[in-house]
């Protein structure tokens, strides 16, 4: 949402100045800093505009060198499940529901209230617990929409907006908790000049344009549906592929429910003999480039796997041999390049650095100059197979810990 928030005001600001840039494009950059300090980034002058949801604390221990223009309407943190039967609007139903949270401490208190309802129907109180790093709101969203996770809590503006895309989520407005908030923004006071624009840009596109219909149908056509991986016949599927997914991870250094999570996000695991543009097997890999692996027939499942692992790590060795990845990094950016190539994928680290994001990190950094220079193609498809990844991660330790 950012990226496409960025990419309007750039576009709204250069035509808004047309004659003074001489019609030249204006670019709006975004700046990464962590959640919470926006404000201070801003007094900091690392950033010229913050744009989005403010937390009430945040407002009120922002620096005073600050123009703050935000809604008058309090944002709630609600809570959204998936349509099932179980659930209804009736505090009954979530009798001993796991919700995730962002930042599950600061629902504690809240949650208290609900939770003495709960426990005075004889019912088992809601169980709180984090999400993933590197997971965004919408990704929680789209995890629910595909009954990969139960229930989220999450702020009720984003809830209201993705509802329209999202067919099978259902969001409870009456179960609300403590304040997330207000949308708004703000700009140094030596850029005074520059807040007639954000004002009117926010009044003319954001809200009457940009965040309504236009936004919704751009998301709708962008989203990619997540599957359950963990239903029947696919986890049967995994079980049995998991032991060479394992071998060839470590073999190569990638993650091996990362790179489980790309093949199911290929082909859902299942061993096709050939694919689109005649892609071959559960990796979908061009013939000619499995055949370049020397790794045998690729019409076999543990040729065609080992094949995918090598290539990936030949492109990493060959296209990113500068680079200080962490082990879950490397297989992103392998699969990154899988996706989009490694010519193209390397080539973004070096616009990530000089825009301040970590060259070395994919989400939440390299990504985002991914979305913006090559589409939002990428940025979705390796997103889909880091949510696999995670879902994985999670039923293996269940079965772990059940054990």
């Amino acid at each position: 949402m950012a990226i496409e928030i960025a990419r309007d005001l750039s576009k709204w600001l250069s035509s808004r100045h047309a004659d003074k840039l001489q019609h030249q494009s204006l670019n709006v950059q975004i700046v990464p800093v962590p959640k919470g300090n926006t404000l201070l980034a801003l007094s900091n002058d690392q950033a010229d505009i913050a744009l989005g949801q403010f937390h009430i604390e945040h407002l009120e221990n922002a620096p005073t060198d600050l123009i703050i223009k935000s809604s008058a309407i309090l944002l709630k943190e609600i809570l959204v499940t998936g349509k099932d039967d179980r659930f209804t609007h009736q505090i009954s139903s979530l009798d001993g529901l796991e919700v995730r949270a962002a930042y599950p401490e600061s629902f504690y208190s809240g949650l208290k209230h609900w939770n003495n309802h709960l426990l005075a129907e004889g019912k088992s109180p809601i169980k709180l617990s984090t999400w993933p790093q590197g997971l965004e709101d919408e990704d929680m969203l789209q995890m629910v929409n595909a009954g990969l996770i139960n229930a989220i809590f999450i702020s009720d503006w984003k809830a209201v907006l993705w509802q329209s895309v999202l067919p099978n989520i259902m969001v409870h407005r009456d179960i609300t908790f403590q304040n997330a908030g207000t949308i708004g923004w703000a700009l140094n006071k030596s850029n005074a000049d520059l807040a007639i624009d954000i004002e009117s840009f926010v009044q003319e596109w954001v809200a009457n344009d940009g965040m309504r219909s236009f936004r919704t149908d751009s998301f709708k056509s962008k989203l990619r549906a997540l599957k359950n991986p963990t239903n029947e016949p696919d986890w049967s599927r995994f079980e049995k592929l998991w032991p060479i997914f394992e071998k060839y991870g470590k073999q190569f250094n990638l993650d091996p429910f990362m790179l489980a999570a790309l093949g199911y996000q290929e082909t859902g695991l299942i061993p096709v003999q050939t694919g689109m543009g005649g892609a071959v097997g559960v990796m979908q890999l061009m013939p000619s480039t499995g055949s370049s692996m020397g790794v045998g027939d690729i019409h076999q499942v543990d040729a065609n796997i080992h094949a995918a692992a090598k290539l990936m790590d030949v492109m990493l060795k060959q296209y990113f041999s500068d680079a200080d990845f962490t082990t879950q990094n490397r297989t992103l950016f392998a699969i990154a390049s899988y996706n989009a190539g490694p010519n193209a994928i390397a080539g973004l680290r070096k616009f990530a650095k000089n825009q301040g994001f970590n060259p070395d990190a994919w989400l939440g950094n390299v990504e985002i100059v991914a979305a913006e220079k090559l589409g939002v193609n990428v940025m979705t498809y390796v997103r889909n197979v880091f949510k696999y990844f995670v879902i994985y991660s999670y039923a293996m330790n269940d079965l772990s810990r059940n054990k």
